[in-house]
């Protein structure tokens, strides 16, 4: 998706090698050689997306410890920054973020009748 939107920057983290595979597989059918692909956990690589402005994570069954990182990595943001997460509005309230809620988007999982919801935020 962001490699179609023609951001000038798309970086990939992942952790686990069936993931990889299918991430390396789809930049492979797009020709899109310009997107990073970092393997490993979303919070040991946090420091290497600090100019990120906007970020999605399918942050859903995230850990505890992972999405404390991402919401400390907001917490030293200097810029605002757009996120598409799974994380209710009330989960960020508790963290004590400065936000925006701009949208709400209702999906599904692939191969999967159950049904998430997406928020949009801007992070100030």
């Amino acid at each position: 998706m962001a490699y179609k939107s023609r951001v000038q920057e798309s970086i990939g983290i992942e952790e686990e090698l069936k993931h990889l595979d299918v991430m390396r597989m789809s930049m492979k059918n797009l020709k899109a050689s310009d997107i990073k692909i970092i393997e490993g956990l979303v919070e040991d690589h946090l420091h290497k997306v600090r100019h990120a402005t906007h970020i999605y994570s399918f942050d859903w069954l995230f850990s505890r410890k992972t999405l404390d990182a991402i919401y400390g990595f907001f917490k030293t943001k200097r810029e605002k920054t757009y996120w598409a997460s799974f994380q209710k509005p009330a989960a960020l309230t508790e963290q004590d973020l400065n936000f925006e809620l701009l949208g709400e988007v209702d999906g599904k999982m692939s191969r999967s009748p159950e049904s998430h919801k997406c928020y949009v935020y801007k992070i100030l």
